[in-house]
C-alpha cells in the first residue's frame, strides 16, 4: 500500500479545498487581463464562519451533532456551488476573450483554463457527496472522491489498530528469492487475496514453471 500525501479528507475540508483552488483560479485570470463582471467575490469570511459552526457542532455526540451539522453543512455547500456557477461563467468569459490578450497572457490564461477545467467537476463531485451525506445520509460510494489533488486515493480499510482507515493506492510489487523484481503495478481493490493465484501464474510464464515456494504477506 502506498499512503497518498493527503489530509485527512472531511467533506467541509473538501469542500474548502475547492472553494479556494477555483477561487484561485479565477483571480489568475483576472491577474492576466480577462475582465469579469462584477469582479471575484471574497467569500472567505463566509467559508471561515461556516467552518467554525462546523467545528463546534461536532463536538457534540449522537443525534445532537447530526442535527446541529445540517445548517453550516448547507451554508457551505450553498457557498460551495455559488463558486462553481461563478467560476463557469468566468471560464466562458476568458474564453471568449482569450485572443484578445497579449501572447504570454494567452498562454498563462490557458493554463489556468486547464486546470480549472480539471478541478471543476472534481468540485462539483463533492458537492454531490457532502450533499448525499448530509442530506440523505449517504455514507458509502465506489467513487468517492478524498482529495482534489489525488484522485485516485483510495479509502483503504487495513485492519491496523493505531490507523484502522488509510487513503492511498494498493501496490503489488512481486520478486524473486533473489530478490528481482518480476512485476509492480498499481492494482485495483482493496483485497490482497485474489491476487495471489495471477501472480503465481505470472510468475510461471516469465520463467516457464512455477515457483517452488511463495512468501506472502498477512494480507494474503
Amino acid at each position: 500500500m502506498v499512503e497518498a500525501p493527503i489530509r485527512y479528507p472531511t467533506d467541509s475540508g473538501l469542500c474548502e479545498d475547492g472553494i479556494r483552488v477555483l477561487r484561485r483560479g479565477v483571480r489568475r485570470l483576472v491577474a492576466v487581463g480577462i475582465r469579469l463582471r462584477g469582479g471575484v467575490r471574497d467569500v472567505r469570511r463566509s467559508v471561515s464562519r461556516r467552518m467554525s459552526e462546523i467545528g463546534q457542532a461536532l463536538r457534540r455526540r449522537g443525534e445532537a451533532a447530526r442535527t446541529a451539522l445540517r445548517r453550516p453543512y448547507r451554508g457551505l455547500l450553498r457557498i460551495t456551488r455559488r463558486v462553481v456557477r461563478e467560476t463557469q461563467r468566468s471560464v466562458a468569459a476568458a474564453r471568449r476573450q482569450l485572443r484578445r490578450l497579449p501572447p504570454a497572457a494567452q498562454g498563462q490564461a490557458r493554463r489556468a483554463l486547464t486546470r480549472l477545467a480539471t478541478m471543476l467537476p472534481r468540485v462539483r463531485q463533492v458537492v454531490r457527496q457532502t450533499r448525499g451525506r448530509i442530506v440523505h445520509g449517504v455514507t458509502t460510494g465506489a467513487d468517492k472522491l478524498v482529495s482534489l489533488f489525488e484522485p485516485a486515493a483510495q479509502i483503504l480499510r487495513r485492519g491496523k489498530l493505531h490507523r484502522p482507515t488509510e487513503f492511498g493506492a494498493l501496490v503489488k510489487v512481486q520478486e524473486t528469492e533473489g530478490g528481482i523484481v518480476t512485476e509492480i503495478a498499481v492494482v485495483d481493490g482493496k483485497n490482497d487475496a485474489p491476487l495471489l493465484v495471477p501472480s503465481v501464474e505470472g510468475h510461471g510464464r516469465v520463467f516457464g514453471r512455477p515457483p517452488g515456494l511463495v512468501a506472502v504477506d498477512r494480507g494474503f
